[in-house]
């Protein structure tokens, strides 16, 4: 996945997940519930993403194994600091799962699910499996949006099993591949995550050539965590001044921001560069700039990576005159602006102007990223 498409998706993410809330994730699929004392890559995933310090819950109806009890030697967090709610399941066929989850999509409201489906299929079926687990995804898919509409999907790839036939195999990662191109969108992304590249068999399972053991288990964590980390935002961020910049949203462009963080006062000031809710009259002029051009002012206390800015307008000031000018009057009487980063080079302008009762969230990202590396430098302070 390139640079732009992961800042895309990672933008989608944090307008979900705003206002600190944990991003909500529901393990779902085949190889995810755990079998025969062991947890699957589920163990895993979760503490790599709760050491890597994302704010994260996991989701679902369900919070066992398929059978047998954990090894405490193995998973010795498993009933203590271990998320274990999941929607996994183990010798189910596709089409069996399509409205149970879209069933617990609704009551959970997932920001991400990471699907995993497919594997069960072919190996009772054989080739015939491919056709069904393709339609059983797309409704899978349809049934999730339409009670999530701005969910994040990620399809894992199925790896070579002992039971499996290659072909199958092959076949059925080229329709799950097909069906990310075809059915993404900005609003709600899939990604396929490829856990094929570099799965051993031979050490990564258990003697029944089916199931995984540790290393599998940990292997196959840490293929859905390397895209995870990429969009889910850092709840660690704090703001600093390597933020200072001018910030636009590319489906605006003409308009934008010149954020300024003061950290010693734990202040930022937004200026907001836009123009009026309609076109001026043909007849309207000004003797400097656009009659339309509009200047926002926001200020506000800094907590983490979020301020709660009040907007201000001024009025009756001349170019370059010392005159009087009009405030806003009481401050934030004009609405509110809450500024949030969720990393050196994105973050969303959550609007709320209540002299044209107007709100929305806008993601943006900086004009030039010369700044970035002093903004990574003073994050890792």
């Amino acid at each position: 996945m390139n640079a732009i498409r992961l800042l895309l998706v990672s933008f989608f993410m944090f307008i979900q997940s705003a206002h600190g809330q944990a991003v909500k994730i529901m393990p779902f699929g085949s190889w995810t519930e755990g079998l025969e004392g062991h947890v699957s890559y589920r163990y895993d995933l979760w503490f790599n993403l709760i050491d890597a310090g994302f704010d994260v819950d996991f989701v679902g109806r369900k919070s066992n194994i398929g059978s047998g009890v954990p090894d405490p030697d193995l998973y010795p967090e498993y009933l203590t600091d271990f998320d274990r709610d999941h929607q996994g399941y183990g010798a189910v066929f596709a089409d069996k799962m399509v409205e149970v989850v879209k069933d617990a999509s609704a009551t959970y409201k997932p920001d991400i699910v990471l699907a995993w489906v497919g594997a069960y299929d072919i190996w009772q079926q054989g080739a015939g499996a491919v056709v069904n687990v393709n339609l059983a995804i797309r409704d899978t898919i349809e049934g999730i949006r339409s009670e999530v509409p701005g969910v994040t999907i990620l399809l894992g790839l199925t790896h070579q099993v002992l039971v499996l036939n290659a072909v199958d195999v092959a076949d059925l990662n080229e329709a799950i591949a097909v069906i990310a191109s075809e059915l993404d969108t900005p609003q709600s992304p899939i990604i396929v995550v490829d856990l094929v590249t570099g799965f051993d068999s031979g050490s990564m399972l258990l003697d029944d050539g089916i199931h995984h053991n540790r290393v599998g288990e940990a292997w196959v964590a840490s293929k859905w965590f390397e895209v995870l980390a990429n969009i889910i935002p850092d709840s660690e961020f704090q703001m600093n001044a390597g933020l200072n910049d001018a910030w636009y949203n590319p489906a605006t462009d003409g308009q934008g921001f010149f954020i300024t963080v003061f950290p010693d006062l734990d202040v930022v000031l937004l200026a907001w560069f836009t123009y009026d809710t309609e076109l001026p009259v043909d007849e309207a002029t000004a003797n400097l700039g656009d009659p339309g051009h509009r200047w926002l002012l926001a200020v506000g206390q800094i907590e983490g990576n979020q301020a709660i800015m009040e907007v201000e307008m001024t009025s009756g000031g001349l170019f370059d005159t010392a005159t009087d000018i009009e405030r806003t009057d009481p401050p934030g009487s004009d609405g509110t602006i809450t500024l949030t980063f969720d990393g050196c080079n994105s973050g969303t302008v959550e609007y709320d102007i209540k002299s044209i009762n107007q709100q929305r969230t806008v993601p943006i990202q900086r004009v030039a990223k010369d700044n970035i590396v002093l903004c990574e430098a003073l994050k890792a302070e």
